[in-house]
């Protein structure tokens, strides 16, 4: 489990969010939700130390975070950023990557890294692709791998940041199914989507950031029956029954149609 306690974070020196209390159990998929630039990525970010600490405290298992080593920080926590560079070696070679933290000098891959990556990259549905360069693969591919290898870690806590860039939707629905088994297999998953459909059909809790704070938290139902949604993004959020459970959608008020301008092309 992560906790967050009164947390502030930022960029030198200035603080994009202040007064964070939260906690990421293990078991659940927590969705970070809120307007682009809210901070949803610095948070995240935070959780494994890599963005500017302003305040507060971050614990992971009940230990404060300065307690640990890179290495031993990175076999609680793994982190994809939401952008990553694409470096000239294959598939595989990537996701073994994620054994890092668990490997002494000189780094010399184990038969049960081999095996992890492997089963890592069957999960995601790359098998196929482990000894392809990641430069002759399409984006949703290539992102797949970094999933893989994020999963390869083998972390208790488990975050991605906008890990459906790039899938279609039948990949995005895949990802999040996965997210949940990883989820029901104890770990502590959290992601940042813009989706609010997937957020609030697939996390079991919400954090809704807002203007520099959390707006508020809670199990979806919650969350929808708040209003806070509207509030944050400006949207009517309504949702109709499904025979797999509630599926919600989003549009503009009614309202604020009569302030859009359309231009008129020839």
């Amino acid at each position: 489990m992560i906790e967050l306690k009164s947390l502030a974070v930022g960029y030198e020196g200035r603080a994009v969010l202040r007064n964070i209390s939260l906690t990421f159990p293990r078991g659940q998929v927590t969705v970070l939700l809120g307007p682009n630039g809210c901070g949803k990525s610095t948070l995240l970010k935070a959780l494994p130390g890599l963005s500017e600490r302003l305040g507060g405290e971050i614990l992971v298992e009940g230990k404060a975070i300065e307690c640990f080593d890179s290495a031993a920080l990175a076999r609680e926590v793994s982190y994809l950023p939401q952008s990553h560079r694409v470096p000239d070696m294959t598939v595989e070679r990537l996701v073994l990557h994620g054994r890092f933290p668990y490997l002494s000098y000189p780094r010399r891959y184990r038969k049960e890294d081999y095996a992890i990556a492997a089963e890592a990259m069957e999960q995601v549905g790359i098998t196929e692709f482990a000894h392809t360069p990641l430069s002759k693969l399409s984006g949703g591919t290539r992102q797949k791998a970094y999933i893989a290898m994020a999963l390869a870690q083998d972390t208790g806590a488990v975050l991605l940041d906008e890990p459906n860039a790039f899938l279609d939707i039948a990949h995005q629905l895949q990802l999040m199914e996965l997210c949940r088994d990883l989820a029901s297999r104890g770990k502590a998953v959290v992601l940042v989507l813009h989706d609010l459909n997937l957020a609030l059909e697939y996390g079991d809790r919400i954090a809704l950031l807002h203007e520099g704070g959390l707006l508020i938290t809670g199990d979806p139902e919650t969350i929808y029956q708040s209003g806070a949604l509207e509030r944050a993004f400006g949207v009517e959020v309504c949702r109709f029954a499904t025979p797999q459970g509630w599926h919600y959608a989003c549009r503009i008020p009614e309202r604020s149609l009569h302030n859009v301008q359309f231009s008129h092309v020839c």
